[in-house]
């Protein structure tokens, strides 16, 4: 479930304007734009990407991506990340597709920040015909911004120095024009540790908020998704 090797991802533009000024860094929820990636738009499906059938199977379908990270912060605090990707799974509605992790030395996108660490992962509805259409993406967008800003933690827990920012993303599709989701949650700090801690204090939020999403609407767990097969 990881990237494909001509994924270049994390070129969206927070909001369509680039770094943030010292004046919006409280700010740490954003709804950007679909951009244009152009040759370097995601493929869907692709050689590597894995299934994910256990919360156990989360670590080996990401692991090429998320083992630096592991290797410089420790197996436990990337763990929050997993949760996500797994609550993403269970849901009825969505499947993940691409996990990508932020390139150390990337830019932060807060001025005052000298350090980033992020991830994003993009997720698919599991209607293939909605896949096709961007009107049928954006209620996908939506419902998950309703989920975060209408949930007690989103004014409970603690922001500071973490973002997470939400947004349509184009696809290839088997040569065709394709649309799913795009969720990005990033740590920034003067350190990298520290960064990396903020991090993960925003994966567990999601993940928190993604299981009293599904534990107050008596989801249960969808099966595991079965992606096409590429030769």
């Amino acid at each position: 479930m990881s990237k494909h090797s001509s994924v270049l991802l994390f070129r969206h533009k927070i909001e369509s304007g680039g770094r943030f000024t010292q004046s919006r860094q409280r700010t740490w929820f954003f709804i950007a734009r679909l951009l244009d990636e152009g040759d370097r738009t995601a493929v869907y499906p692709y050689s590597r990407l894995k299934p994910i059938r256990s919360r156990d199977e989360v670590r080996e379908a990401v692991l090429d991506e998320t083992l630096p990270l592991e290797t410089e912060f420790g197996r436990q605090l990337i763990e929050s990340l997993y949760d996500v990707i797994w609550r993403l799974n269970t849901g009825n509605g969505v499947a993940t597709s691409h996990t990508v992790v932020a390139p150390e030395g990337r830019t932060a996108p807060y001025e005052w920040a000298k350090h980033y660490v992020a991830a994003q992962i993009i997720f698919l509805s599991r209607k293939e015909a909605e896949r096709l259409s961007y009107p049928e993406t954006i209620p996908m967008i939506e419902e998950f911004r309703r989920a975060v800003v209408q949930s007690p933690r989103f004014q409970q827990g603690d922001r500071k120095g973490w973002f997470i920012q939400l947004s349509p993303a184009g696809l290839r599709l088997e040569n065709r024009p394709g649309f799913g989701g795009s969720l990005i949650i990033g740590g920034c700090a003067s350190s990298r540790a520290r960064a990396a801690q903020r991090f993960s204090r925003g994966c567990t939020l999601i993940s928190e908020i993604l299981f009293d999403l599904q534990e107050a609407e008596g989801v249960i767990p969808a099966p595991p998704y079965e992606h096409p097969t590429v030769a």
